[in-house]
Order: C-alpha cells, then structure tokens, then sequence
C-alpha cells in the first residue's frame, strides 16, 4: 500500500506467492455483514482500505466510503471502509 492516509491509496499488484494485508480484523463488522443482528464491537467508523484483503485485481475488498451526512460514522464527510457499531447500539439502547 502505498500514499497518504486519506483513503485513496494504491494497493501493490497481486503477488502468486500471497502476501499478508494486516493482521486486524473486526469481527462485528463480518457478523453484520453475515446477518447476524445486534453484533456491537464498540468501535466507531474504521479507515482501514486493506484491512479486509484485496481482490485479484487488486482492488480492495470494501471500498472506501464517505458518510456525507454524519448519519453512519457520526461525523460528516468521514471516510471509513468499514461502518461503526456504536451508533446502532446506542440507539438500541434508548429505546
């Protein structure tokens, strides 16, 4: 990975031998994504382009995002690859 922390960094070409990405994962996140409901890890938005691996083609595998209304990270026009849990369980909590 190479670039500035703002998102938009290239990933290296893919390699026939592997390579290693990152050695996080956010567990919530694949429950969620799985359908498993009320899943909270108590982390908020997640910058994390390789985290999750990337494609053949070297894309990521959850693109970067930006949460133009505030309404998924809690701050407007923050960019995240993954979403935070800690909205959904406050607001779970309230009711």
């Amino acid at each position: 990975m190479s670039g500035p922390p703002d998102g938009k960094a290239s990933l290296a070409g893919v390699d026939p031998e592997g390579f290693s990405v990152s050695g996080a994962i956010r567990s919530a996140d694949l429950l969620t994504r799985a359908g498993m409901k009320n899943v909270f890890d108590g982390v908020s938005c997640v910058l994390g382009p390789g985290l999750a691996g990337t494609r053949a083609n070297g894309a990521a595998l959850y693109p970067t995002r930006v949460d133009h209304g505030g309404k998924v990270c809690d701050k407007p026009e923050q960019q995240y690859s993954t979403p935070g849990t800690v909205r959904r369980f406050r607001s779970r909590r309230t009711r």
